[in-house]
């Protein structure tokens, strides 16, 4: 329980924007802008910038201190970081961020804990000055904003315990890393060489695959479509909630299809001809630029689909699983067939049907995606586990900082 009910203003913790200056023989100084740090509160990189190149009164700071975003929409977003590394040097950073420097009988990474809080940058957002897009929070929120007194021995108590969670988030976001690392490289080897080791290769349009392997065009493995858009003009006549799925681009994501931000009424599926896809489709973006091109989705669930995807109903041959994985490892390709008569590149649906991918025997397959299943398995419980400690996290730096626990 907190030591008193006494409220004190933040300010009284901290050192607001504390000046430095270069020393004279200084050619380079560490630097950190904006894009240094990350939305979680990490400092991702301290970068160099040359001293000449600092303006009178650059924002200044050194290790233990805190670095706040202070413009709209980053403050929003959770910019902010903890700052290490500095080894005892003064390091510059962006004007848009409030410096904290916790003062003497106060531990920093209270401090710090505290600008990770949602009420805390909830209550800044209120304060913010300025037109839109360029709203900052000004120096006087720091004064306004008032917390329970706690002794330094409570404030590291607490710090501690939100430390011990930070470490628990960051050892399961290194494990997401390493495992979905691991995946695409097992993915790559296994679409390459296949489940099978030793045995000859052979040149063909794809690159060297293993003996047994063929090369077949999409069009020659899978019925190939596509779709529209029905006119919204005919707003809830043809557009509903909870009516028949309709996948666009942003619907699709690299794995299952079980949801679309958009349905359809029957009426709409009938009046613009639409098919509707069985699950086990497996869908190609075709337009949309470089970032879009290839992107891939496979059905869940009946759907219809617009006119940007090509929809691939697999043929006895082919694994749909297998399939979604081969044009996934194949998606750099599209950049030699991709054309446009507009500012975008965009492919087509002969294009799609003209794609080859290297196909093994079914059995193969089967193996392939029962292998890739297991790595999906591993990387969904590490998510899962992620989430768990962030909600974790979430839930201490409320209750902890508002004295409820």
């Amino acid at each position: 329980m907190p030591s008193s009910q006494r409220f004190t203003p933040f300010s009284e913790l901290i050192d607001l924007n504390p000046r430095g200056r270069v020393g004279p023989t200084a050619d380079l100084v560490p630097y950190v802008g904006m894009g240094d740090v990350s939305n979680n509160g990490q400092l991702m990189r301290i970068g160099e910038r040359p001293a000449a190149q600092l303006a009178p009164g650059q924002t200044c700071f050194q290790d233990e201190d805190v670095l706040f975003a202070k413009i709209t929409p980053c403050m929003e977003n959770g910019k902010g970081a903890y700052v290490q590394g500095l080894d005892g040097r003064i390091a510059f950073g962006s004007t848009e961020f409030h410096v904290l420097r916790a003062r003497p009988g106060v531990s920093s990474r209270f401090v710090y804990h505290w600008t990770r809080s949602r009420k805390f940058r909830r209550s800044a957002e209120v304060m913010m000055t300025g037109s839109a897009g360029q709203r900052r929070v000004p120096a006087a929120f720091f004064e306004r904003y008032r917390i329970q007194h706690r002794t330094l021995s409570e404030q590291h108590h607490i710090a501690e315990t939100l430390d011990a969670v930070n470490e628990r988030i960051v050892l399961a976001q290194a494990l997401l890393a390493k495992l979905a690392t691991t995946r695409d490289g097992v993915l790559d080897h296994l679409l390459r060489y296949g489940v099978h080791t030793g045995r000859r290769e052979k040149e063909t349009l794809v690159g060297a695959i293993p003996e047994g392997w063929n090369v077949r065009g999409i069009g020659e493995i899978c019925s190939v479509g596509s779709g529209g858009t029905p006119p919204r003009k005919e707003g809830a006549k043809f557009f509903t909630h909870g009516g028949v799925p309709w996948v666009k681009t942003l619907d699709l994501t690299e794995g299952e299809v079980s949801a679309t931000s958009e349905t359809l009424t029957p009426l709409a599926v009938k009046s613009a001809r639409l098919r509707t896809y069985p699950p086990g489709s497996v869908l190609v973006a075709m337009y949309g630029g470089w970032e879009q091109i290839g992107r891939t989705g496979i059905l869940s669930l009946p759907a219809t689909v617009n006119q940007a995807i090509s929809a691939l109903e697999p043929g006895s041959d082919v694994d749909p699983v297998y399939l979604l994985c081969a044009l996934q490892h194949g998606r750099p390709r599209w950049r030699r067939v991709a054309a446009s008569s507009r500012k975008d590149p965009n492919i087509t649906k002969d294009d799609v049907r003209k794609f080859l991918i290297p196909l093994p025997p079914l059995e193969e397959q089967a193996k392939i995606v029962e292998i890739r299943d297991a790595l999906l398995s591993q990387l969904s419980w590490a998510a899962a586990d992620l989430r768990k400690s962030c909600q974790l996290q979430e839930s201490l730096l409320d209750d902890l900082l508002m004295g409820t626990l």
